[in-house]
């Protein structure tokens, strides 16, 4: 089985410059997508099935809610086990995981939850009930969102308010400053520019310690300046990722800030 890559911004930015760099590599993006088929056995009963994999792919950019962009699906699609519906998004399970994965997905709420919703979702769902952290259900959210616009848009705005719910929880906690904290708040900003709720991007905003992010992680910075700068133009529909650098300091966040 494979993992979902995770997507740093370093990575983001090679992948921009590499397709923008070479169009026969654009061109060759509708052929580099392949799936093949694998034996799954459930953690959960020992049920083994076949299931559909995504193989190679390509990664022409991403979005400004981290979406990657390209001939691939986002986000990644876990086997499904046939016979209770729990979705395998790891390969391995420690015994005592298994018992309780067991109790929650033979629940008759797990049941109920899957007949209306995404299985994004229910991983989210398995997850807070075995005490991640917050910043990892609001990352599993988010990609229930990516999820749902392929298979049920009406679902989409519930789910970027369930990952903004888990970012705020997250930025409540004990890692600001760091990394993952300042990703989290520019993904809470960005759920609300995709809600439409363009007063608190600006909030948000505003009360952020801006000279910190710029001296820091300034491909974070540049990725809020894009997010502020459809806001400002009262834009709620997804956006691709420009090139980092290319807005530094043009709406209120360059070095003057």
């Amino acid at each position: 089985m494979h993992h979902t890559r995770r997507h740093s911004l370093k990575s983001v930015v090679l992948a921009i410059a590499t397709a923008v760099a070479s169009s026969s590599s654009m061109m060759s993006a509708a052929n580099a997508f392949t799936s093949y088929q694998t034996v799954v056995t459930c953690p959960v009963g020992g049920q083994s099935f076949t299931a559909t994999m995504m193989g190679s792919f390509f990664q022409s950019g991403m979005r400004l809610d981290f979406k990657p962009i390209g001939a691939l699906i986002a986000p990644y699609p876990y086997p499904v086990c046939p016979a209770n519906g729990f979705v395998v998004y790891r390969d391995n399970f420690s015994d005592a995981e298994i018992d309780a994965i067991s109790a929650i997905v033979l629940s008759d709420d797990y049941r109920a939850q899957r007949t209306h919703n995404t299985d994004y979702f229910m991983i989210a769902y398995v997850k807070e009930r075995l005490g991640a952290d917050s910043y990892e259900i609001g990352s599993t959210y988010l990609r229930a969102s990516w999820e749902a616009e392929r298979v049920a848009p009406d679902l989409v705005d519930r789910y970027r308010k369930f990952a903004l719910e888990a970012f705020d929880k997250f930025l409540n906690g004990k890692e600001t400053g760091t990394e993952k904290w300042w990703t989290a708040a520019v993904l809470a900003v960005e759920m609300h520019r995709l809600l439409g709720e363009f007063k608190a991007v600006q909030l948000r905003t505003s009360v952020l310690p801006l000279s910190e992010l710029r001296t820091t992680y300034p491909d974070l910075r540049d990725v809020l300046a894009q997010i502020r700068m459809h806001a400002n133009q009262l834009n709620s529909s997804p956006e691709e990722m420009r090139p980092l650098g290319v807005i530094r300091g043009t709406i209120g966040l360059g070095p003057s800030n």
